[in-house]
């Protein structure tokens, strides 16, 4: 055990040795959690797998270890094959820390616990430490099947914080290419940066095409990978975990939907395409949603019963256009599709939820809280998508129509560029 805690944790031995792990900051989520490190809360690191959380963990160590000693800090990857078939491995580790690493009991210790899933009954090990009331900052990250389970909800209710971290966004995207745009609303951003338009746009259109997963972002731009991380989550994050009935027909679905993203589908139609019923596809769409590998769209309606209709037609969006693009059976510009997921990635990552409308007629994105109606159209602006703002109809909402390139606050129906909304 004592050999696992050391070389997960290199910084007891040399401080140094946390900058080749931590990689480049992503400094918003980096902001949030180190917020969170002053509370006693539980701290829940969730999100698709390879999207970044065990990066944002190692960069959290590395901040920490400006006032904190090195060996108060612990980190352990639970993945790590040398723990299989150990008896009780979280109190084993925790034990050969106390006893063999000179850390300050006089201080708080931080633990960092990854895929945290690997280790079945760990929420009663937190749970027994936090309540017994010891100073230890507890940090977990894992598969989100494993950090919502109605077991860990239940005995962790109250204990914890739950912080989801998304592959990158278009502004983090740019950061990681050395570009630093300006902040602001998109109005002023569209002021600041429109001297640098084009290049903006050519690393937009890269960025529709390849995603936004670190590893791919950083030079591992194959598609290969991005498949096998479609696998990875398919299989090790959803089947093996919740006893699928159907795995195969769970991969089928979840290809179905991913090359049919922005799309309104309704769950006959998918369960015709991937041979389900419409019960178990609403089912298996409610896996693929806790994986973070999509997320979906509603009908919006200030009728509440409406609303509650669980048989409603739906979008389905990909959490990474990336992955989706990887799974095509051919090369696709869809760049009208592409610029609507990043519209209604950019809404659930803000609000927690999206909505789009149709009736005979469709607008792309609504957004109750800010009573606010979106048409995407990355393009030629066409008139009948002004048309579909203007026959909405709720009347105290304000239309927008978002384009590739065009900017206009004057206008009844503004516009703005996309490329100036995602970094607004």
């Amino acid at each position: 055990m004592i050999d696992i805690l050391y070389d997960w944790n290199p910084w007891w031995e040399e401080k140094e040795n946390i900058s080749a792990l931590k990689g480049i900051e992503r400094t918003g989520y980096l902001n949030t959690l180190m917020d969170l490190m002053e509370k006693r809360h539980i701290i829940s690191i969730s999100g698709i797998r390879r999207g970044g959380k065990t990066t944002l963990m190692y960069q959290t160590i590395n901040r920490l270890m400006e006032d904190v000693i090195p060996q108060n800090i612990c980190y352990i990857n639970l993945d790590d094959e040398r723990l299989t078939g150990s008896e009780d491995p979280l109190e084993q580790l925790f034990k050969e820390y106390k006893r063999n690493i000179p850390f300050d009991p006089d201080r708080r210790i931080y633990m960092f616990l990854d895929e945290i899933q690997s280790i079945p009954g760990w929420e009663k090990w937190i749970k027994r430490y936090y309540d017994l009331g010891r100073d230890i900052k507890f940090v977990v990250s894992g598969s989100s099947s494993s950090l919502i389970s109605s077991d860990y909800s239940t005995l962790l209710t109250g204990r914890n914080l739950t912080l989801n971290v998304d592959p990158l966004s278009f502004r983090e995207y740019l950061t990681f290419n050395s570009i630093i745009p300006n902040t602001g609303t998109p109005e002023k951003i569209w002021k600041k940066n429109r001297q640098d338009e084009d290049t903006l746009i050519q690393h937009l259109e890269t960025y529709m095409k390849e995603g936004g997963f670190p590893e791919i972002v950083r030079g591992g731009k194959d598609p290969t990978l991005l498949k096998q991380y479609f696998k990875d989550i398919i299989y090790r994050d959803i089947i093996r975990r919740h006893n699928v009935r159907h795995p195969d027909k769970l991969e089928l679905l979840a290809v179905y939907v991913l090359r049919n993203f922005s799309n309104i589908m309704s769950l006959r139609r998918i369960g015709q395409a991937s041979g389900l019923s419409p019960d178990t596809v609403r089912e298996y769409i409610g896996l693929l949603e806790r994986s973070y590998m999509i997320f979906t769209s509603r009908n919006f309606s200030r009728s509440s019963s409406e609303n509650l209709r669980t048989n409603a037609p739906i979008k389905i969006y990909s959490t990474d256009l990336g992955m989706a693009n990887a799974l095509m059976l051919e090369p696709m510009e869809s760049r009208g599709r592409w610029a609507e997921n990043l519209v209604a990635k950019k809404v659930e990552r803000e609000q927690g939820h999206c909505f789009y409308w149709r009736e005979k007629r469709e607008v792309d994105v609504v957004l109750p809280e800010k009573k606010l109606a979106m048409q995407v159209c990355y393009g030629p602006i066409r008139e009948n998508e002004v048309e579909n703002l203007t026959i909405f109809p709720y009347k105290d909402y304000q239309g927008m129509l978002i384009s590739k390139d065009v900017f206009s606050m004057g206008d009844p129906i503004p516009r703005a560029p996309l490329w100036a909304y995602l970094l607004g």
